[in-house]
């Protein structure tokens, strides 16, 4: 009995897929790796560390900031036009970009800056009575910093890509799998029945076990 050859194009297009199989799986193992860490641990909050570890520094208001900031403050005017100055000096000396709060209390020469880092939570106090610039961290755990950056909170447009990204390749890497497996006949199979019940399994346990709202 004769074997039917398998068309070139049929060829070409299996060994194109084990190919991506394989490197895909490779350039993905870390971060697939992260995401199932942090994935397990947000099912599990009650796992985290309970507290987190504060530190602060208090250092003078540099001259140019403090000039700025001054003018208006004397003057009795918005600060909001002269924060370009304290967004510059922040970003080059602390790395922080982007506040996700401001508050600015003018009867007491306070301006307070608040930043949400996947890593630590920073408030920033500008005193103007004193010129002083007080730097405030709340620093997460390692597994804190994970949760946030497999939502994707407070880590930034580049992040995001990275997650993005990421998806499109875990989704080649299932579409290449089971591209290698209609060619296995042998596990073809066992293997589509396996395919089936995971595509299943989870729709069935949301609509037996998972609460939700049934409209009569």
């Amino acid at each position: 009995m004769r074997v039917a050859k398998m068309p070139l194009w049929q060829r070409e297009m299996f060994k194109i897929a084990r190919m991506l199989h394989t490197y895909v799986a490779t350039a993905l193992f870390g971060l697939l790796f992260m995401f199932c860490l942090s994935g397990l641990i947000l099912n599990h909050p009650d796992w985290l560390p309970p507290h987190t570890q504060v530190q602060s520094q208090q250092t003078p208001l540099p001259a140019i900031v403090r000039a700025s900031l001054g003018q208006a403050h004397q003057a009795g005017e918005d600060w909001q036009p002269t924060l370009v100055g304290v967004h510059s000096y922040l970003q080059q000396q602390f790395n922080l970009t982007q506040p996700d709060s401001i508050e600015a209390n003018a009867d007491d020469g306070l301006l307070m800056l608040e930043y949400k880092l996947p890593g630590s939570f920073v408030s920033i106090e500008i005193d103007m009575n004193s010129n002083q610039i007080r730097v405030e961290q709340e620093q997460l755990s390692l597994l804190q910093t994970l949760n946030n950056l497999h939502m994707g909170r407070y880590s930034g447009a580049i992040w995001s890509w990275i997650i993005d990204i990421s998806a499109v390749l875990m989704l080649l890497f299932a579409i290449t799998g089971m591209i290698i497996l209609w060619q296995n006949r042998k596990y073809r199979r066992s293997g589509l029945i396996l395919a089936g019940l995971g595509l299943a399994s989870p729709l069935l346990v949301y609509l037996l076990f998972v609460p939700h709202l049934l409209m009569r």
